[in-house]
Order: C-alpha cells, then structure tokens, then sequence
C-alpha cells in the first residue's frame, strides 16, 4: 500500500497546520477501517474502529515525547508493506520552510 503511507504522510503536514489537502484523494478506496491497527512503536493505540482497549494515553504522552518516532500503520489488506520517511510536522519547521517560497 504504498500510496496509502504516502498519502498519510502528505496530509499529516496538512492537517496539523490546518492547510487544504494538496491534492491527496481522501481515504483508501475500500479500506475496512475497523480492520486498521495503529502503532506508536509497540504501542498499540487503536484497533477494530477504536482505541485499543490496553491503550493509556500516559503510554501515548510517553511514545509521543521521543526525538523520534515510529508510526506503523497496520491496513489488514494483504501482505504489502512499505516504509515512508517524514519530518518534523513543528509549526518552526513549517513556517521556515515556508520562507522558501515567498
């Protein structure tokens, strides 16, 4: 799926500066989302539709505050895999960046 984790990772800069999508499709076409796993690392943060029922948001916080982390997005649609690199999503990084094409 990799135009699923692209496409993630496109709108996830959008969504946390509160930009309209560049032109990235919403969703995945038939994606089952109570079949979707999300993960912080090994920290499983939801799953069938929901948060996962061993989830403590302390683990989040706790997942959240590193340097770096791993998201791992689990679709339950066959055996693809791919790995998308990001960046900083800092409203910093955005605004210098955002220099660049004024």
């Amino acid at each position: 799926m990799p135009r699923a984790a692209r496409d993630g990772a496109a709108s996830a800069l959008d969504r946390e500066h509160g930009l309209p999508p560049r032109g990235v499709e919403p969703g995945v076409r038939g994606l089952d989302v109570n079949r979707v796993e999300l993960y912080l690392g090994e920290l499983q943060v939801a799953k069938a539709g929901g948060r996962a029922p061993a989830y403590r948001e302390e683990d989040g916080k706790r997942a959240m505050a590193k340097s770096e982390i791993t998201v791992r997005v689990v679709l339950n649609r066959g055996r693809a895999a791919t790995t998308v690199w990001t960046c900083d999503l800092s409203h910093e990084y955005v605004t210098i960046n955002a220099e660049y094409r004024t």
